[in-house]
């Protein structure tokens, strides 16, 4: 079934299916800073440098798309190592090219001393094409700036990020979309949110806003869509959010349409599941 939905109607019926009263987390694609525990997160990587303990985690095996990561600073003795801030740089080492991929602003984790979180939206798997590190620069309270870096990090292949390209006049330029939502998808609706980021050069890749959507859904097995579809909305910062609506379980084909502030579409892309 095909949606299309202006931005004022979208976001008025975002509002009344999903209950929100307008963007979280302040649209920082960091996301949510409350409520994370270490003891729930699986270890990726650690590196120590000087008396400066570092310790990389997410929430499940690092994937292409969205990933939440969280890194874990300690002094010599396992106490919290106090730090102003960080920054992640992520970096995909190739044969013949380096690149980087779209990553959010670290923030501190509340109540949790020593721990930042970031979201990273990983557009390549590692493997026999090239490798990931994950750089850190940390702040800390006084003295100089540590570099660190998480090397050879495994990123598994997986169907939650897509892209396209449009071509403005001098040359394509590569969009990167990630969504969440629909790793458990259930049967009825399903609240997704999409991440949005452009190639703007081998190591930068903004969040892009000011879009809007169409969204169709397919069952290709059984020649039919759903209802309860809501094409997502921009919520600022490269998020925009909507609803999936799937009638059965097995295979579907979920499809986004993006168009510019001037209603010129940019381009589809299509992410195909089965639950």
């Amino acid at each position: 079934m095909f949606t299309r939905i202006s931005l004022t109607l979208a976001l008025a019926l975002v509002i009344g299916c999903l209950g929100l009263s307008g963007c979280t987390e302040d649209d920082d694609p960091a996301g949510p800073s409350e409520g994370v525990f270490v003891d729930d997160l699986i270890e990726i990587a650690q590196v120590i440098v000087d008396d400066l303990t570092a310790t990389l985690y997410s929430t499940d095996s690092l994937h292409v798309g969205e990933n939440p990561m969280y890194v874990l600073l300690e002094d010599a003795d396992g106490n919290p190592f106090t730090a102003q801030g960080i920054d992640l740089h992520p970096m995909m080492y190739m044969a013949d090219m380096n690149h980087a991929c779209p990553c959010g602003d670290p923030v501190a984790v509340d109540g949790e001393d020593g721990l930042f979180q970031c979201k990273t939206m990983f557009i390549m798997p590692s493997g026999m094409t090239g490798t990931w590190d994950v750089g850190v620069t940390v702040t800390p309270s006084e003295g100089d700036d540590v570099e660190l870096t998480f090397e050879e990090v495994t990123v598994f292949e997986s169907v939650w990020m897509q892209k396209f390209s449009y071509d403005f006049g001098e040359g394509d330029v590569w969009y990167y979309v990630s969504i969440v939502g629909l790793e458990n998808a259930e049967v009825g609706t399903n609240d997704v949110e999409l991440w949005v980021a452009t190639k703007e050069s081998m190591m930068s890749f903004p969040n892009v806003a000011d879009l809007t959507t169409e969204i169709e859904t397919l069952m290709p097995s059984m020649g039919h869509g759903s209802t309860g579809n809501v094409a997502p909305v921009d919520m600022g910062n490269g998020r925009y959010e909507g609803v999936v609506g799937l009638s059965m379980t097995g295979d579907w084909e979920i499809t986004f349409t993006f168009f510019n502030d001037e209603s010129e579409e940019l381009g589809t892309i299509i992410y195909a599941f089965v639950f």
